[in-house]
């Protein structure tokens, strides 16, 4: 029920991500072939627990950064094809911006030459 929950609220990537991690520390044998038991103390599922919910942090702050990645350079892209359609994101000759007069407080209104 609760890996249910986790798995609701992140994307699939970060939650395979999160599931290669907490394998990767309690042991990747297939239950099918192996009769896995784990034993510990208290300090121990703490520590277990402690790691598991930093990783998981981790994992999510590295999706949203991914993802603002990818939303600053969409908006890049439509700037520069804004300015040239080519996409390049140069103004050619027959591109060129001019002011033409001043807007508001400091601010100009462009034309294309």
């Amino acid at each position: 029920e609760n890996i249910e929950s986790l798995r609701m609220s992140v994307s699939s990537e970060a939650f395979l991500v999160f599931q290669r991690t907490a394998q990767g520390m309690v042991g990747s044998l297939p239950v099918k072939t192996f009769d896995i038991r784990v034993g510990t103390d208290v300090s121990g599922m703490e520590q277990l627990l402690y790691s598991s919910m930093v990783t998981g942090y981790v994992v999510r702050n590295a999706e949203f950064r991914m993802k603002m990645n990818e939303k600053v350079r969409e908006g890049a892209a439509q700037v520069f094809t804004s300015v040239n359609p080519d996409g390049k994101g140069s103004a050619s000759n027959s591109s060129l911006l001019r002011p033409i007069h001043a807007v508001g407080a400091g601010s100009l209104r462009w034309s294309r030459v």
